[in-house]
């Protein structure tokens, strides 16, 4: 159980705690989540896209493994695209479903 005091100090410090003030400062946080969310690791492998990818890959000859390491390389950069496009022209179209995937495979050589 907390002590009175330590009560009192833990809401007067919650009190200094609001977050930025400034407009520099809202500004700058506003971009925590992206700065974060790039930093996650994803499991593409659950992904339509990525057996997609991995599968036009390995009939072009990769390997399993080089297909599936090239799949979820350019589903990674596709997100980290994806999430520049968004910050820096403001568009909210960041659904992997929603892109051509005819078009990446195309971009990296294979028949489709």
């Amino acid at each position: 159980m907390l002590s009175r005091p330590k009560i009192v100090a833990n809401r007067l410090n919650a009190q200094l705690s609001t977050g930025p003030k400034t407009s520099l400062g809202k500004r700058v946080s506003s971009k925590n989540s992206t700065k974060h969310g790039l930093n996650v690791e994803i499991d593409f492998e659950s992904s339509d896209a990525y057996t997609y990818l991995k599968s036009l890959l390995t009939g072009e000859g990769y390997s399993s493994f080089e297909a599936a390491d090239i799949a979820a390389n350019l589903l990674n950069y596709r997100r980290v695209m994806d999430a520049y496009y968004e910050t820096y022209t403001k568009t909210k179209e960041v659904d992997e479903f929603n892109w051509n995937m005819n078009l990446v495979a195309m971009g990296i050589g294979l028949d489709v």
